[in-house]
């Protein structure tokens, strides 16, 4: 009997006596894997995309080596991802709504499930913007009011003076205008408050009144000479209809296209004008958001002044050292992609397709204290579970005085698409490549009618753009790998510190693809510099963090102790790269089964965890985990996540086929990503899974949605490339 197959036998044969020991001893997690695949999933289309996945790999393994069997398979694929699609509900409108109100005060305080961020904090920003406060000396030491004092109202606007007390007839007179009251607080928007530079804090009984000096001083001092009109202002309208929002949301996203065009465009837009510019947007947001956490970190003032200053010297000397190769683009393409960037971005501004929950209050209040305190590093623990990408760019609308960029999420998005489509342009030289193009057609397809990822385009929520960087990531590498395109380190670099920066479990993922990208290593593909040069900010970040946060930070998320273990993980990675770099004969049989070593130990490491240290959460997330690869009914805003996974799936072996350490590395990443989301979700007891799109594992698998569908799109192609270089050649 052939060797092979007698291990392949023993290795069943074991699996097999391992699962049966595991589920005499532990009938709870055998009942969670149970209800997980025949509970969430439809049992005809489980049993379908399965079957069809066993006929796809028995097909190609013994009719692999004609084209037509290829055809045929990927022509299966899409059709099965299609019938997929048609069973689930399409209809998704009524979540993407235009001419939304975008102002955060509206959002926290309509919306019923932002209750846990504080009302009273969000509507407290809003009025006391720009304004100083007037309180004793008495009341100043209050802890009652200490969010005024130290959050809402910067200490330099802060003014003590002397004890005010009003009668009840005061207070009466007061309150005819409309307020809103907080745990026996009034805030009155009077007549007054608009143009008002100071509002006064009053003593009423055990209550305290907070209105605008002006009103303040005429019931008490007037109150027999003036007739009020007890007409306020709608603070709704005021901050939705501020000064020339839409005009300004454009303008900051030009700002941020100006900057990435500054630096891409000098680097590709001669040989590769789309990609560039496409990447500019997400480039710009990248570096806007390094450099404020560079600001931060050597603690340099945030305003308008130093925000200027840098933009203005750093595109300015970028410019002036690379003026040359910007005379050398296509200017009529540049032109006409900017004119276009405006047109969409202004649209979007005018559109308001905008949807904020409790997590994006939280990102942007935050960036609005960062605005107005001048300073990151008072809000630091904070931001850091949250991310700094969003802050930071949030924080660009409260400088500018337009509220949360909403036409941020929407934009992005559209580069994604972008990415994807001149990526896969220029990776296959210009031509045309009809497997290929079918493939990433069709995922487009299922990505824009993916409920996940369309979502994800108007939710303030950072799973969108972050999508857009691993995309980059991705990218950049195989365009490395493939057509070797010059300076590829700049890119991989800030798309991975970007990563890091703005997730909390990034710096493993980023840190996992990293050390994947070692078995595909050759001539023109050198990943060494990049991975000193990512591991280096993983480490300068989290040491910043644990001087700065130390243990004062949520412990749900980011601590000092898993703060050393991504120090540790990053100089793992850094060693395994050196070792990869030695022509030590004895690491031969590492490199040929590295993929497989790597994610093996990935999913053992997973199941060891589930079955020995996190039983119950491990149990109770699983079903949970695993609908969000369904067309579940039970979620009741889940719409079509079954189509674009079957696709995702059957791809897989039409990829592997081919053999190549690239193909491969897709595959092994993929499943690599999927199955770490599931880990991390083990260690975090205080929030479990659940069902709904604001579930954390089902927001973390749109970001690597795009980038499957563009590796697997790109890979699927390259047969029907060999096979026409032969023709060539033979020609």
């Amino acid at each position: 009997m052939n060797k092979k197959i007698l291990l392949k036998i023993t290795v069943s044969i074991l699996a097999c006596m391992s699962f049966a020991l595991i589920s005499n001893h532990m009938p709870n997690l055998m009942q969670a894997v149970y209800q997980a695949v025949f509970g969430e999933f439809d049992h005809i289309a489980l049993a379908f995309v399965l079957g069809l996945f066993i006929f796809e790999i028995i097909v190609l393994r013994y009719l692999g080596k004609d084209i037509r069997c290829w055809y045929f398979c990927l022509g299966t694929v899409i059709i099965a991802a299609f019938l997929v699609l048609f069973a689930g509900d399409t209809n998704y409108t009524d979540k993407l709504s235009p001419g939304a109100n975008t102002t955060l005060l509206y959002s926290v305080l309509v919306d019923g499930n932002a209750e846990e961020l504080g009302r009273e904090k969000v509507f407290a920003e809003y009025y006391f913007d720009g304004k100083n406060l007037i309180v004793s000396e008495q009341e100043k030491d209050n802890e009652k009011h200490r969010y005024l004092y130290t959050m809402a109202v910067p200490a330099r606007r802060v003014v003590v003076g002397q004890e005010s007390v009003i009668s009840e007839d005061a207070a009466k007179m007061i309150l005819s205008y409309p307020f809103r009251d907080f745990d026996s607080d009034y805030f009155v928007i009077d007549e007054f408050w608009e143009h008002t530079r100071n509002i006064k804090m009053a003593k009423w009984g055990d209550r305290y009144i907070f209105c605008s000096e002006e009103l303040f001083d005429a019931v008490l001092n007037h109150s027999n000479d003036i007739v009020l009109s007890g007409e306020g202002i709608d603070l709704f309208a005021y901050a939705e209809n501020g000064s020339f929002r839409e005009v300004k949301q454009t303008f900051i996203i030009l700002i941020l296209l100006m900057i990435g065009a500054a630096i891409v465009l000098p680097l590709w837009g001669r040989d590769y004008p789309y990609l560039a510019l496409f990447l500019s947007l997400p480039v710009g947001a990248a570096v806007w958001c390094i450099a404020c956490v560079a600001l931060m970190i050597f603690n340099i003032p945030y305003n308008i002044l130093t925000v200027t200053v840098c933009v203005v010297l750093g595109v300015g000397i970028r410019l002036f050292r690379q003026w040359n190769k910007l005379k050398e683009l296509d200017r009529a393409i540049c032109f006409q992609f900017i004119l276009l960037a405006f047109v969409v971005t202004y649209f979007f501004a005018c559109f308001k397709i905008c949807n904020i929950y409790s997590d994006s209050a939280t990102r942007c209040t935050y960036a609005y204290h960062m605005a107005i305190f001048g300073s990151m590093r008072d809000v630091l623990e904070y931001i850091a579970p949250f991310g700094m990408l969003e802050p930071t760019i949030m924080s660009m609308g409260y400088l500018f005085r337009c509220d949360a960029v909403y036409v941020f999420y929407p934009l992005m998005a559209i580069c994604d698409i972008g990415i994807m489509c001149a990526g896969f342009y220029y990776i296959n030289n210009k031509k045309c490549n009809y497997m290929a193009i079918a493939a990433l057609g069709t995922g487009i397809l299922l990505l824009i009618t993916n409920f996940d990822f369309v979502y994800s385009a108007v939710v303030m929520a950072v799973h969108g753009p972050t999508a857009v960087y691993f995309l980059i990531f991705f990218v950049i590498i195989l365009m490395k790998k493939k057509i070797n395109i010059a300076r590829f380190e700049w890119l991989v670099v800030i798309a991975a510190t970007v990563i890091l920066l703005t997730r909390i479990e990034g710096a493993v993922y980023v840190m996992f693809f990293l050390a994947l990208t070692l078995g595909m290593e050759d001539s023109s593909l050198k990943m060494n510099r990049i991975i000193l040069a990512v591991a280096g900010i993983l480490i300068v970040w989290n040491v910043f963090q644990m001087i700065v946060i130390g243990n004062d930070g949520d412990p749900t998320f980011w601590t000092p102790q898993r703060g050393m273990l991504l120090i540790a993980g990053a100089l793992l990675v850094v060693v395994a790269s050196w070792f990869f770099s030695k022509p030590w004969s004895w690491l031969d049989y590492l490199k040929r089964h590295y993929f497989l070593i790597l994610v093996s130990g990935v999913c053992l490491a997973t199941i060891f965890t589930v079955i020995f240290v996190k039983r119950d959460i491990g149990s109770a997330n699983l079903p949970f985990y695993l609908s969000h690869f369904s067309n579940n009914e039970r979620m009741n805003d889940r719409i079509n996540a079954g189509a674009i996974w079957t696709f995702i799936l059957l791809l897989c072996p039409i990829v592997i086929k081919n053999g190549k350490s690239t193909e491969k590395y897709i595959v092994s990443m993929i499943l690599g990503y999927i199955v770490l989301i599931y880990f991390i979700c083990l260690f975090r007891a205080e929030v479990w899974l659940h069902y709904g799109y604001y579930d954390s594992g089902r927001k973390t698998l749109v970001q690597i949605m795009p980038a499957a569908i563009w590796l697997l799109a790109c890979s699927v192609g390259d047969k029907e490339n060999l096979i026409k270089k032969k023709n060539e050649e033979w020609c």
